[in-house]
């Protein structure tokens, strides 16, 4: 998990990058499509922590 989080941190510069890491790594087909709500809110959170890490170290 810290391992992720890491990933995550380093990726707070590339914000507008992340949404579409994710879903090009999650939805590469039809029957995938169904997750996209799933990865939306993922996403969501992971912008809101990033945010929050930002401000708590500036």
């Amino acid at each position: 998990m810290r391992l992720y989080f890491k990933t995550v941190d380093m990726m707070a510069k590339y914000r507008n990058a992340l949404g579409l890491l994710a879903a090009s790594l999650s939805i590469d087909a039809d029957e995938s499509l169904n997750v996209a709500l799933i990865i939306q809110t993922v996403v969501r959170d992971l912008k809101r922590y990033m945010d929050a890490k930002h401000k708590a170290t500036g």
